[in-house]
């Protein structure tokens, strides 16, 4: 699988993941939901960043619009979705 450079980034606060584990996430904030709409037209893969400190995800909220493309996620687990309606 051909991992592309940019990939959209979703904050996990307090979350736990493991390797190829599968976890059910509840996508109600609208930004997330664009997010990931755009992400099923396309490669159908994002990237996670757990924050456990409730202020560092409030600073990272603020400063990443949820559209930008990160140029270096390298060190972020991928995680691949498939849509179920």
């Amino acid at each position: 699988m051909r991992i592309s450079d940019k990939i959209p980034l979703m904050i996990l606060p307090n979350a736990t993941l493991f390797p190829e584990a599968i976890i059910s996430l509840h996508i109600f904030e609208s930004g997330y939901r664009r997010m990931l709409s755009d992400v099923l037209k396309s490669r159908r893969m994002f990237t996670s960043r757990l924050l456990s400190n409730p202020l560092h995800r409030q600073i990272v909220l603020e400063s990443l619009d949820l559209k930008t493309r990160l140029e270096n996620v390298s060190s972020f687990p991928s995680i691949e979705i498939e849509h179920k309606k």
